[in-house]
């Protein structure tokens, strides 16, 4: 039996390509993005559910709709997809907005938010909480994004990776960051077909760690 693994993003979750006009929404083709990619990776041991949406903050409501507040949306996500064995977290990248006014040391802070949350959901098999990965973004070109809408975001998004990473050591959860592993293209903020495909191979490799180690662990016998 698959076990459910739900990935909570936004636009590079959702497979946004880049493109010099973000509102024609071009996404690449089902089976190229990194959450599909990762299924392919994983077998089916998993079943990789793909939860992108464009614009998602991680606590904050966009002047768009509040409806782009990942807070707001991840209890009914993850009850949809009950039970949820991991939940992957990818998100920060649109808080660097100018309109939202807030460091990386917050953002990282606004993840641990999410992850307290998740420990109250209960949505996990038998009730309990999913295990929990978080990927650092891969950082932003502010220069490349139209309207200033990012700036002073580059410095930012380069040192979120050592506070999501303090997060996740405080909250006992897993982490990945993904700045090794690419960069953004034309438009600053997307990621092309080759780093979709690097992120699936390093997210299945640490999903595989993972569950390893949880599985050894729950196979010990009771002292």
């Amino acid at each position: 039996m698959s076990r459910t693994l739900v990935c909570y993003g936004d636009s590079n979750t959702f497979g946004m390509m880049p493109c010099a006009c973000p509102a024609q929404n071009h996404r690449w083709p089902v089976g190229q993005r990194w959450p599909d990619l990762l299924q392919q990776h994983l077998g089916d041991a998993w079943h990789v559910i793909a939860e992108g949406l464009p614009g998602r903050t991680t606590v904050y409501d966009d002047p768009r709709g509040e409806w782009l507040n990942g807070r707001r949306t991840l209890r009914p996500v993850l009850a949809s997809h009950t039970p949820v064995a991991l939940l992957i977290l990818m998100l920060g990248t649109n808080d660097l907005k100018v309109i939202f006014d807030v460091d990386a040391a917050t953002i990282a802070a606004n993840v641990g938010t999410l992850i307290d949350d998740v420990r109250r959901f209960a949505v996990g098999p038998a009730l309990q909480t999913p295990q929990i990965l978080v990927l650092s973004p891969i950082p932003i070109n502010e220069v490349a994004i139209p309207d200033n809408a990012s700036a002073g975001g580059d410095a930012k998004s380069r040192a979120l990776a050592g506070h999501l990473e303090a997060i996740c050591a405080q909250q006992q959860v897993a982490f990945l960051d993904l700045a090794p592993l690419g960069h953004v293209q034309d438009d600053g903020e997307h990621l092309d077909l080759a780093t979709h495909a690097r992120i699936a191979r390093a997210v299945a490799d640490k999903v595989q760690s993972i569950t390893c180690t949880e599985d050894a662990r729950a196979a010990q016998p009771l002292a």
